[in-house]
């Protein structure tokens, strides 16, 4: 009987393609962790930037009317970028009885006012000083 040597196979055991394997799913999934956490901070500076020209926005209408803000302030509601956006706006007197700082605060109206409140943050929150002419 004519005996042949054993040739050597060549290629990748089992183990070398598990290991392999494992190795590229976990640069998937850090690959796509990393995504969708980009994903989510586009989303909250959109929504913050969005936020601070609906403040903006509110400024130059408080400037336009030349009034100082009431003691009790005013809130209300304002569409931009086809969204709902909370607006609150207060006023604190200065040492100058025609100037006064007013504080605007926004937050979206999908949040919850009472929830930010106690958190005490906003989406957006501007000071100015106003005065009256």
């Amino acid at each position: 009987m004519f005996l042949f040597p054993l040739e050597k196979h060549k290629g990748f055991t089992l183990l070398e393609l598990l290991v392999a394997l494992a190795i590229l799913s976990i640069v998937a999934l850090t690959a796509l962790k990393n995504n969708s956490s980009m994903i989510a901070n586009a989303s909250y500076l959109r929504d913050k930037t969005v936020a601070h020209w609906v403040a903006m926005n509110k400024a130059a209408e408080l400037r336009l009317a030349g009034q100082l803000v009431v003691d009790d302030g005013q809130e209300g509601k304002t569409v931009m970028a086809e969204r709902r956006w909370n607006w609150q706006v207060t006023g604190k007197a200065t040492q100058d009885p025609d100037i006064q700082l007013v504080n605007i605060e926004v937050w979206s109206e999908l949040s919850d006012k009472a929830e930010l409140s106690d958190k005490g943050t906003s989406l957006a929150s501007l000071s100015m000083y106003l005065g009256q002419q």
